[in-house]
């Protein structure tokens, strides 16, 4: 080190005076000597400073980086960001949703890719629904609703239904002017919650971070008109030094929609078969062929007027005025051969066509007409200390009206338990 000083000392300079000893000593200025000597010098300083150099290139890249969104994945309250989640992890923003058009939780949920199978919603009135009529359910995977859990904040929603035996809660209990995001954990986390869970998770992750009082009227038309939604929503919220506490409701209005409403029912169910010389066929000729029944264009659907009598000879249909069997007003679809013989000349003048309801129910309900009403409270609140502890509460209520019409129904009298073809 000391010669390395040296070294890099700069000779004397000629204006200072010297003494005896000092003469005899000093040498001659080299010009040469003191350029390498500084040339020495900034080499030994340059890697210093370009590694200060990169280091504030890679500050500032740092700082220019976007931050990796973080979310809390379902099931655990450790932070992970998407990208970096164990289990494969959806997350759907409310307020993208809302720019779609979508402000419903059922529909949001059915919608998204992660939905598979058939989603129950209110198009299914008429049948035997574990939940009830009017209910809209979760399917993952197409594993059903009972293998699909739905949570609110990390924390299950009771089942909810009318009539039925309900096992799956409704998603319109949902209030969406609270929600911030949808996480559906799509990995089976049946170890972690039970057998409700193989197909995956559905968490709804409510707002925390909104003051003041907000109002949001959404209005929605559709384009072959008919069945018009109205929904109305609030919210107030306030946020303090260790907690918050949110208010929300929330009220829909939805009109029905009857077959009539829309193209795509309006009118009869045509039939649809392939020749074998790939042709399409749109007109049933079998009945025709064998009964002489001119069918139209329409497939035959649901009959009505039809009933067996107690007896071997099997279904009768409703003639009001005459019989060709001796069953009063009632005849047999093909007693001598041939199809319904209305006035017993031995021709067919009665089709099934007339008596199917195959395009006379445009009245029946393609979605019912329902109205929704929500109200939920919620807050927390950090105690001081290094506890940590967080004291919530959860408080919902929802009530919901919902009528179906799944058109008209056969004729069916009672028939004795003996008859074979009961």
């Amino acid at each position: 080190m000391r010669s390395l000083l040296n070294f890099l000392s700069p000779a004397p300079s000629s204006a200072t005076p010297l003494t005896g000893r000092d003469i005899t000593a000093a040498q001659p200025v080299d010009p040469w000597r003191n350029g390498i000597r500084w040339l020495t010098l900034v080499a030994l300083l340059l890697p210093g400073a370009a590694v200060l150099a990169q280091e504030s290139e890679a500050d500032e890249e740092a700082e220019d980086e976007p931050e990796a969104e973080v979310v809390v994945v379902t099931g655990s309250r450790l932070k992970r960001s998407t990208y970096t989640s164990v289990a494969p992890l959806q997350v759907i923003t409310a307020e993208v949703s809302r720019e779609a058009g979508l402000v419903d939780a059922g529909e949001i949920i059915q919608e998204s890719t992660a939905s598979a199978g058939q989603q129950i919603d209110l198009t299914f009135h008429g049948f035997v629904l574990d939940d009830g009529p009017g209910s809209v359910t979760a399917n993952i995977r197409g594993l059903g609703s009972a293998r699909t859990l739905v949570m609110i904040n990390g924390r299950r929603v009771a089942p909810a239904g009318v009539e039925g035996a309900p096992t799956s809660p409704s998603l319109d209990v949902i209030p969406g002017m609270l929600v911030q995001n949808y996480d559906q954990l799509l990995d089976g986390a049946s170890s972690v919650y039970g057998s409700d869970a193989i197909a995956g998770v559905v968490n709804a992750v409510l707002l925390k971070d909104f003051d003041g009082i907000e109002v949001e009227v959404f209005p929605r038309l559709h384009e072959h008109g008919a069945g018009r939604e109205d929904t109305i929503s609030a919210r107030w919220g306030m946020n303090f030094d260790r907690g918050f506490i949110g208010v929300g409701a929330q009220y829909s209005d939805w009109e029905s929609i009857t077959l009539a409403d829309r193209p795509w029912t309006s009118g009869c169910a045509r039939h649809w078969e392939i020749d074998q010389g790939g042709q399409i066929r749109h007109k049933d000729i079998w009945y025709e062929v064998n009964y002489g029944m001119d069918m139209g264009d329409c497939a035959l659907g649901s009959l009505a007027g039809r009933t067996f009598i107690p007896t071997t000879v099997g279904s009768v249909y409703y003639t009001p005025g005459y019989s060709n069997g001796g069953w009063g007003n009632f005849s047999e679809s093909s007693l001598y051969g041939f199809g319904v013989d209305g006035d017993g000349d031995g021709q067919t003048d009665l089709t099934f066509r007339d008596y199917s309801l195959n395009g006379r129910e445009q009245f029946a309900y393609l979605r019912g007409p329902r109205t929704t009403a929500n109200l939920m409270a919620y807050g927390e609140y950090t105690l001081e200390g290094e506890m940590n502890l967080t004291p919530y509460f959860e408080l919902l209520y929802f009530q919901r009206e919902y009528e179906g019409n799944s058109g008209a129904g056969q004729l069916f009298p009672d028939v004795p338990a003996r008859n074979p073809y009961n």
